[in-house]
């Protein structure tokens, strides 16, 4: 990357200005380390290519468009930092799809957005990825809703043509895609993907339905869409929690209720009236039966309201009972009418003692209730038996219904308030019963994959639930296992209270932390997560005890949601009775539960898919501070691909822990400069063999043996700067813990080089600056330089006779002669530099092929070291001194895998291969050692540790 750059600086220099020029380049070469691993290993190279063949086409380009150019490269270097957490398949997938297959990988994305830029567009938005994709590609939403939408209503539209005609079927295609626009946008996403496909499906069938119904069908559809534009904040699960009770199990979902609308229609019904979704319901369905209201509520409050407001005032306890008149209302239906009228006695009574109390007894009271009916507005797809199910398994035996749960949670506030300011009804429960300690068993049953595992054949989304389920309940008690950490607990505590020293954080985290909102702790457990990408406390063992009692709790928290948590068990409890019901059910019957079963672990599946991705970010994180669990077991099994795929690590990232002694920082610091270096000696080499060899056309007869010889020691520079321009040698990737090797053998092979490097720089200084050596095959023609001396005495002997010459003026004869006498003694030095580099390349020749040799050997012994472990070339360099003695620490290096076998990390088989390689290892060391050729090539290595090739470095 550096090589590409630091070519490229000229030609921006000149365009720009040189302060302008290094300003930029150092900005995109910074952003460009900073762009996560997964994509610098390709993109991050592609970068500085693409900066660097810009640099050679910027000659008639105005200097705005050039600075245009590099700032948005700059910009999207920046932005590939939001990439942290993605795989490149991610990545890939969501660019294909946000440009509906224009823009494949982001190697696609960069040149699109070059363009953009060099057409003059300007970036004025943010500096993140989304933003980037918005510049090029548009807002998010319009691209995710027209997709699917237009599509289907498009092809949709073909099909009525065929009974409408084009322009009524295209003005029909034009206001459906518009309603769409307008549905509640709690349902929208849904609702503008399930029925265009409806309709497509639809239109197909229509060749024996009348022109006139199609139309009043299609007219039913934009009154369907009109009537979804405000459900009143309800989300998709209590609208479809709302069909299913109205229609009595009927009907199931929106799009269930969307079709029986069409059908009637289609069988002669209408609608006058159609401006809410209770306008269809009750067109389908009838009005529905009024339930007794809780009219007790307010007179309850009324009379309580004279004896409150002699203790903590008369607007005070007004504006307490009007938040809790609006509270009571927005509780689900099925529990507003017995609760609200529990709370409201409860208050009552608690009025005739109140006088007892102080004024912040009573506040308390109050908005104690205030909360938790607040709370409760989640719990609208449970029924009253439901909830009380969960309560009394949740709590032991301890509570038994909702009211209940209220008292019992007013005791805890009494001691302590709930962290959050407004607790959700999860968050009540563990501040009123402690922290769920795992799953417990549903009735007799167990949890919810084992309680269908007799039913894969029967019921086939039941062996994909069970896949997943059983993947997670194994994997998240292994790392629970390995996270327990008090120290890294007592840190977190102290982060949350805000009490942490700061000088043990580092210093550009230190307004961060304060910053982390605190109000509610999943909040701020993840935006320290966030952080923790990153070593964030000064002391690395702190800081990687804080990653795991962090990971601790999250994973904790999700192995209790998915197997114990509300949800879970409420949907255990209804299986339960659903598989008991199933026992004694006919055939048809059996066909609903099943059905109903379905509908239950789609729901539990989705849930634990979810919870999956959030694993999928946690996971990255642990690896980078050094937790991993065994998983050589796990992918035998039939666990879901995604999960194989976020528990798997490469071999390197489980074992880099071991040999850490052997690796130095400070090394690519060194190497850098010194193949800048080299490979500015080695592009004379380059362009000598370019000129010389590639462009020659004829070659004098007595010069060819020369070239050749020439030819053959250039062209082994030539591979030798191909293969180093990239820190590999000869398609060989050079890893950090070779870098102190890479630099010893870099120096040994320069030593030999520098008067060839000199006298090649002056040929073509002569031939760039003088336009002479224009051709080797007359400077280094042996026959040639002998007719030149002959031309030289021949001359010589014309100008002394004229000087004798009496009788006659030859003075410019003499002249002339002199003119080409000096021309040609001073062509002279040019077979002499041609004849000296000759020399020079025969002499240099076997020396460098010698030193490539043994440096190929080195590197491929050093390369299959690593198929013990990467840490052992950086223990190679470290021990070249007493190589015959190497095997002692491959043994150290074996004898530690085994202790990672031991513990599971390492499987029996991994660590065979690993030992089989270090025994292969060793014989090869031991005929290494036993070359005298090697040996004594070894020992000027070591002395290269003393050289110093470019003074100034």
């Amino acid at each position: 990357m550096e090589v590409f750059l630091k070519r490229a600086e000229r030609q921006f220099k000149e365009k720009l200005g040189e302060a302008q020029a290094t300003s930029t380049l150092e900005t995109i070469r910074k952003t460009t380390n900073e762009i996560p691993a997964t994509f610098r290993r390709v993109i991050g190279s592609e970068i500085p290519r693409f900066i660097f063949n810009y640099s050679q086409e910027i000659e008639d380009v105005s200097p705005g468009i050039v600075e245009n150019v590099l700032k948005h490269v700059s910009i999207f270097a920046e932005s590939l930092r939001d990439l942290i957490n993605k795989d490149s398949n991610q990545m890939n997938q969501l660019l294909i799809k946000r440009s509906n297959n224009k823009v494949r990988n982001l190697s696609d994305l960069l040149n699109i957005l070059v363009e953009k830029a060099k057409n003059g567009g300007i970036f004025e938005k943010g500096r993140n990825f989304e933003d980037v994709l918005t510049y090029i590609f548009g807002d998010k939403a319009e691209i995710a809703q027209l997709n699917d939408l237009e599509f289907f209503i498009k092809r949709a539209e073909k099909n009525f043509k065929t009974k409408i005609g084009d322009e009524k079927s295209q003005n029909y295609s034009k206001k459906i895609i518009t309603t769409f626009s307008k549905v509640d946008e709690n349902i929208q996403d849904y609702i503008s993907s399930e029925i265009p496909k409806y309709l497509f499906k639809f239109s197909q069938n229509v060749e024996n339905l009348p022109a006139e119904t199609l139309e009043g069908i299609l007219n039913h559809v934009l009154l369907f869409n009109k009537a979804l534009s405000n459900l009143n904040g309800k989300s998709k699960e209590q609208i479809n929690q709302e069909i299913i009770r109205r229609s009595k199990n009927k009907f199931f979902t929106v799009l269930d209720l969307f079709i029986a609308f069409l059908d009637e229609v289609k069988n002669g019904g209408s609608i006058e009236k159609c401006e809410s979704l209770e306008d269809i319901l009750i067109h389908l369905l009838g009005k529905e039966e009024k339930r007794i209201q809780f009219t007790d509520v307010e007179a309850f409050l009324k009379r309580a309201e004279k004896k409150y407001s002699l203790i903590v005032g008369q607007d005070m306890i007004q504006m307490l009972m009007e938040e809790l008149l609006d509270a009571i209302g927005q509780i689900p239906e099925q529990h507003r009418e017995y609760l609200g009228s529990d709370l409201a006695k409860f208050l009552f009574k608690f009025s005739e003692t109140a006088s007892y109390h102080e004024p912040e007894k009573v506040e308390l009271l109050f908005n104690g209730a205030i909360m938790f009916a607040n709370s409760l507005n989640e719990l609208g797809n449970l029924n009253n038996a439901e909830i009380n199910q969960f309560i009394i398994n949740r709590s032991n035996h301890k509570v038994r219904s909702l009211f209940d749960l209220f008292k019992a949670f007013l005791e805890k506030i009494e001691v302590r308030m709930p962290l959050s300011s407004e607790p959700n009804f999860d968050e009540i429960l563990i501040h009123t019963l402690g922290r769920y300690d795992g799953p417990k068993m549903i009735e007799k049953g167990g949890l919810i994959h084992d309680l269908l595992a007799e039913f894969h054949e029967e019921i086939p989304l039941a062996k994909e639930h069970f896949g997943w389920a059983n993947a997670i309940a194994e994997i998240i008690p292994r790392f629970l296992d390995i996270l327990s950490d008090p120290e890294g607990d007592r840190i977190l505590d102290f982060l949350w209270e805000n009490k942490f020293p700061m000088d043990q954080i580092q210093e550009q985290y230190h307004e961060k932390i304060k910053e982390i909102p605190r109000e509610k702790e999943r909040t701020f457990i993840f935006r320290l997560l966030t952080m923790l990408t990153n070593q964030i406390l000064i002391d690395a063992e702190k800081d990687k005890n804080l990653t795991a009692a962090l990971a601790f709790r999250i994973l904790g928290s999700i192995f209790i949601e998915m197997f114990g948590g509300r949800n879970a068990q409420i949907r255990g409890i209804r299986l339960n009775q659903l598989l008991k019901d199933r026992k004694v059910a006919n055939f048809e019957k059996k066909q609903n539960i099943d059905e109903h079963i379905n509908r239950i672990l789609s729901e539990d599946l989705k849930a634990i898919q979810q919870r999956t991705m959030t694993i999928n970010t946690i996971v990255p994180v642990l690896s980078k501070k050094g937790y991993f669990i065994k998983t050589y077991d796990i992918v035998t099994k039939d666990f879901p691909e995604l999960i194989i795929k976020i528990i798997t690590y490469r071999e390197e990232e489980r074992l880099k822990d071991i040999g850490t002694e052997y690796k130095k920082s400070g090394f690519t610091g060194e190497l850098i400069p010194i193949v800048n270096s080299f490979l500015q000696k080695l592009d004379l080499a380059n362009r000598f063999y370019n000129k010389y060899f590639e462009e020659m056309y004829q070659i004098a007869f007595d010069a060819q043996q020369n070239m050749l010889a020439i030819r053959k020691f250039f062209k082994l520079l030539v591979d030798l700067r191909e293969n180093i321009d990239t820190i590999e040698f000869f398609d060989y990737k050079v890893a950090n813990p070779e870098h102190s090797i890479y630099i010893l053998l870099l120096k040994y092979l320069y030593t030999p080089l520098p008067e060839v490097f000199e006298t090649t720089r002056t040929i073509l200084d002569e031939q760039e600056y003088q336009k002479k050596i224009m051709k080797l095959d007359k400077y280094l023609s042996t026959q040639k330089l002998e007719q030149l001396q002959l031309d030289i005495k021949d001359t010589e002997n014309k100008i002394r006779e004229y000087e004798n010459f009496k009788d006659f003026d030859a003075s410019q004869k003499i002249m002339n002669l002199t003119k080409f006498l000096n021309r040609d003694k001073n062509e002279i030095k040019f077979y002499e530099i041609m004849f000296k580099l000759l020399d020079e390349s025969e002499k240099t020749h076997a020396v460098l092929e010698s030193r490539l040799e043994f440096s190929k050997t080195l590197l491929n012994y050093s390369n299959s070291l690593k198929k013990v472990h990467s840490s052992l070339p950086a223990a190679l360099s470290e021990n070249l001194e007493n190589l015959d003695e190497f095997n002692q620490e491959i043994d150290k290096i074996v004898n530690k895998l085994k202790e990672k076998s031991s513990s599971g990390i390492l499987s029996p088989f991994e660590f065979r291969e690993k030992n089989d390689a270090a025994e292969i290892s060793k014989k090869e060391l031991l005929n290494l050692c036993s070359n005298d050729e090697f040996t004594n090539h070894i020992k000027v290595l070591r002395e290269m540790s003393e050289v110093t090739i470019f003074e100034n470095l």
